[in-house]
């Protein structure tokens, strides 16, 4: 992901999350961020004021748990404040 970027990740119909999941639980990690900064998931809308993992410097690999909300339609959005590659995996979900 680039700075300031939101994705949307599918998270229902895939490894076995049912069409009717309305939240689900995450690893989170970002690997090898630019610099100081932190990864936000919500339900795709409006931005919320806190994040799920921050990171004080740049490099490594920085890695936290999350549950989040999932939309209507399944996905759930990720935004960075700095670059990074974003590893995210669903490891449990909520009917």
């Amino acid at each position: 992901m680039v700075a300031t970027e939101t994705i949307t990740v599918q998270v229902t119909g895939r490894a076995g999350v049912p069409a009717g999941a309305s939240a689900a639980f995450f690893n989170l990690a970002a690997v090898y961020p630019d610099g100081p900064g932190f990864v936000t998931l919500f339900p795709c809308g409006t931005l919320p004021g806190t994040s799920n993992l921050n990171f004080a410097d740049g490099g490594g690999v920085r890695a936290n748990n999350a549950f989040t909300k999932l939309t209507d339609d399944g996905t759930v959005c990720a935004y960075t404040l700095v670059g990074t590659d974003l590893v995210l995996d669903t490891t449990g979900w909520v009917d």
